[in-house]
Parts: C-alpha cells; sequence; structure tokens
C-alpha cells in the first residue's frame, strides 16, 4: 500500500489518465485493483473521492467490476428518490460505503417507475426528487446497489452541497398521503 499521501494522489491522478488512454487494458492490470484498495482505505477529500468514483464508473462500464460483474448502466431519464430534509448535514450524515465499495447515500431509483412507486419504501414523510441524468450532468453518478428493496441505489460523486441542491425542494412523501 502507498505510504506517502501526496504519492497516492498523484498515483490517482496518473492512473485515471492511463485508464482513460487504454481501457481496453484495464482486465489485465493489477495496478487498478492496488489503487481501488488504497482509494477505498484513505478516500477522506471530496477531490480523492470523485477520482474513485470515476475510476470505479470507468471500470465498470469496462465490465471489469472487481465490486460486481453484473451492475447495470442506470438509464439518464430514470428518476432518484431519497427520503428526509436532504439538507446537506442530512446528507453528510447518511453519506457511506455500500458493501460493493461505492460510496454515497442510498436512494431509490428505477427507470419506468414513477416518484410514487419509488417513495414505497422510504418512511420519510417528505422526499426529494431528481433523475439520472441531472446527476451526471452534475459529474455524480448512480450506481444500482444491493438494499431493501429492488430499486436501492447509491448516489456518489457529489458533494452534501451539490446532493442538496438537486433534491431541493422536497416533496410531500406521495407513498404516505390518504
Amino acid at each position: 500500500m502507498i505510504e506517502n499521501w501526496e504519492n497516492l494522489k498523484n498515483e490517482i491522478k496518473a492512473y485515471l489518465l492511463f485508464i482513460k488512454i487504454s481501457a481496453s487494458e484495464l482486465s489485465s492490470s493489477e495496478k487498478r485493483d492496488k489503487i481501488l484498495e488504497a482509494i477505498k482505505q484513505r478516500c477522506k477529500e471530496e477531490e480523492l473521492q470523485k477520482y474513485y468514483n470515476d475510476l470505479q464508473r470507468l471500470v465498470e462500464e469496462s465490465g471489469d467490476s472487481p465490486h460486481n460483474e453484473s451492475i447495470q448502466r442506470i438509464p439518464d431519464e430514470a428518476f432518484v428518490v431519497r427520503g428526509g430534509r436532504n439538507l446537506p448535514e442530512d446528507i453528510r450524515r447518511g453519506t457511506g460505503t455500500h458493501p460493493c465499495g461505492v460510496t454515497g447515500i442510498s436512494v431509490e431509483c428505477a427507470l419506468g417507475l414513477s416518484v410514487k412507486e419509488l417513495a414505497i419504501n422510504i418512511p420519510h414523510r417528505q422526499v426529494g426528487v431528481t433523475t439520472v441524468g441531472e446527476v451526471r450532468k452534475t459529474e455524480g453518478d448512480v450506481i444500482r446497489t444491493s438494499g431493501r428493496s429492488p430499486h436501492h441505489a447509491t448516489l456518489s460523486g457529489l458533494t452534501p452541497e451539490q446532493i442538496s441542491n438537486l433534491l431541493m425542494p422536497t416533496y410531500p412523501n406521495p407513498a404516505r398521503e390518504q
């Protein structure tokens, strides 16, 4: 594992450039696995979290994900729904690393389902709503991950403030209305 933090940041930047130039070599890269593990262990700075999410997305799109070999890209048109007030401090509190290695916040997301259908498993009285496309325009992503429902996903790659802006204002949870 790399000991020096500055060296780690430089390694990540260099490796991302390498991947962008030579994505076809991902499946044979031992360094990729070392970098992914090092980043997971030390990802405290937002900039490095973004590098990790970018790297993970590139690996997943290549079909060579070390986390989940059956990950499917969620279409841009899919709704993203999260319960609660969705203030930056709420997002900070709710941020964590999923067992598959994706760091972000839990959301409900699926193409072809309404906000009400996605909100059924959300216990909060209010929800924030955006689309996968809006998240990607802000340079984040929504990745299918396991959870309490079949529509669980993780929104990653953005600051709590950016996420809050996407999910505000909140609305009464349509699945809780009488």
